[in-house]
C-alpha cells in the first residue's frame, strides 16, 4: 500500500512563513537597489525581438529556475544549454542590426538605380570618355638658311680678286689685282655629281659607281641648262673667287701654303676623279670643296685676257661675248690632270669653247639667297 504519510505530506498546505526567495529575484532587487530604478514589469518587456529578452528568453529563465530549485545535475546542464541559448539570441540580435541597414541601403541604391534608368536624367557611375592622341610625325627639316639645301652662304662685301702680291705664278691675265664688292649670293659646297645632274634630266646613272663622282663631259650649254631648270645660274668669274679665296688673299682655298694632301691633281695616283665629298681638309673659309683639283668648273663668264683692267669695282661680270672669232667661255679651279699652278684660287683657263666637252671638266651653280 502506498505511504498515507506521504500523501498526506504532499497534500497539506503550504506552512506559514515568508514565502521562499528564488535566487534570480535576490540578484534583481540588488540591481533596481544599486541603479535607482525599478524593474520592467513583465508585460512592460517589448515583444519585437526573438532575442535574449524575448518571451522564448523568458520562458527558459522559467524552466531553470523550477529545475535550479531540485539541484541536480541535469538542471545544472540544462542551465548551460540555456545559457548557450541566450549567448545565441544575442548574436541574432547584433546580426540583424548590422545586416539590415545594409539590405536596406542596397535596396534603395537599386530602386535609385532603376528609376534613373527610366527617367533616362539621372547617371549614378561617372563615365569615362576616351579622347584620341594626335601623333605630329616630322616629315621634312626645316631649313633656316636662306641658301638652298646643298649651298653656303657668301656674305656682301669686298675681296681682292686677281694675283696676290708674291705669287710667283701669276699670270698677265690675273692682273692687275682689284679690290671689288659682292652682293651675298649662294653656291654650291660641292661639284654638281653624277647622281644630281641624271636624277634632273630624268635619266639613270650611266654606271652606279659614277654617282657620287663629279659630273664632266658636259658644255658650257648643258651646265648652264642645269642650273637655270632649278632656278640658278653658274656664278661669275668674281663669285667664284671670293668663294674660294675669302677676304684674306689666299693663294689655295686652305691657305698660302702648299699641301698636296688636300687637293686630287696631276701628281695624285691613281690619276682620276674623286667623289664630290673628299678633301674636306682642303676646303674653302666659305666650307666648298674641292675649289681646287678634282674637276675644273665653268663659270659664266665669258674670257678677255684684259678684262681685270677694265672691270668694274662692284658685281663685274663678263656678259658681252667678245668680237673674236672663236669666243671662249672661262673655266676655273684646275682638275685632276693639272699641276700646282693651274690650282691657285686666281688662275683663269681662257682655252674652252662654249660647246668644248673634256673629261676633266664640270661645274657648280650659285643662286640668289632668299634674304629678308
Amino acid at each position: 500500500m502506498p505511504d498515507s504519510r506521504n500523501r498526506k505530506k504532499k497534500n497539506q498546505p503550504p506552512t506559514s512563513g515568508p514565502p521562499e526567495k528564488r535566487s534570480g529575484d535576490s540578484e534583481r532587487s540588488e540591481e533596481t537597489a544599486s541603479s535607482g530604478r525599478m524593474p520592467l514589469a513583465k508585460d512592460a518587456r517589448p515583444a519585437s525581438h526573438e532575442g535574449p529578452h524575448g518571451p522564448l528568453a523568458e520562458a527558459v529563465e522559467a524552466i531553470v529556475a523550477r529545475i535550479g530549485r531540485s539541484g541536480t545535475i541535469t538542471a545544472a546542464i540544462i542551465g548551460l544549454f540555456s545559457a548557450s541559448l541566450v549567448a545565441y539570441f544575442s548574436y541574432l540580435q547584433v546580426r540583424a542590426t548590422i545586416e539590415i541597414p545594409i539590405h536596406a541601403t542596397q535596396t534603395a541604391e537599386a530602386r535609385l538605380t532603376q528609376a534613373a534608368r527610366l527617367a533616362g536624367t539621372a547617371t549614378l557611375a561617372p563615365t569615362v570618355t576616351l579622347m584620341p592622341t594626335l601623333t605630329l610625325t616630322p616629315t621634312a627639316t626645316l631649313n633656316l638658311s636662306p641658301c638652298p639645301p646643298g649651298m653656303a652662304l657668301i656674305p656682301a662685301g669686298f675681296f681682292w680678286m686677281g694675283a696676290a702680291p708674291g705669287d710667283v705664278y701669276a699670270e698677265p691675265d690675273e692682273t692687275p689685282q682689284k679690290e671689288i664688292y659682292l652682293d651675298a649670293f649662294c653656291l654650291d659646297t660641292t661639284e654638281v655629281s653624277h647622281e644630281a645632274y641624271f636624277e634632273s634630266l630624268g635619266q639613270p646613272l650611266p654606271a652606279p659607281s659614277l654617282a657620287s663622282l663629279p659630273v664632266v663631259n658636259v658644255t658650257w650649254i648643258d651646265a648652264h641648262q642645269y642650273c637655270d631648270s632649278h632656278g640658278w645660274a653658274l656664278p661669275t668669274e668674281a663669285q667664284w673667287e671670293k668663294a674660294a679665296r675669302g677676304e684674306r688673299e689666299f693663294i689655295y682655298p686652305w691657305g698660302n701654303g702648299w699641301f698636296p694632301d688636300r687637293v686630287n691633281y696631276g701628281d695624285t695616283l691613281p690619276r682620276s676623279l674623286r667623289p664630290v665629298s673628299n678633301y674636306a681638309a682642303g676646303g674653302s673659309p666659305y666650307g666648298l670643296l674641292n675649289m681646287a683639283g678634282n674637276a675644273a668648273e665653268w663659270v659664266a663668264d665669258w674670257y678677255a685676257a684684259d678684262w681685270y683692267a677694265r672691270m668694274p669695282g662692284q658685281n663685274p661680270f663678263k656678259s658681252i661675248m667678245p668680237s673674236e672669232p672663236f669666243p671662249t667661255r672661262v673655266v676655273r679651279g684646275g682638275s685632276f690632270v693639272d699641276i700646282q699652278s693651274n690650282l691657285r684660287t686666281s688662275n683663269r683657263d681662257g682655252a674652252s669653247l662654249p660647246d668644248d666637252q673634256f673629261d676633266y671638266l664640270g661645274f657648280r651653280c650659285a643662286a640668289v639667297p632668299s634674304l629678308p
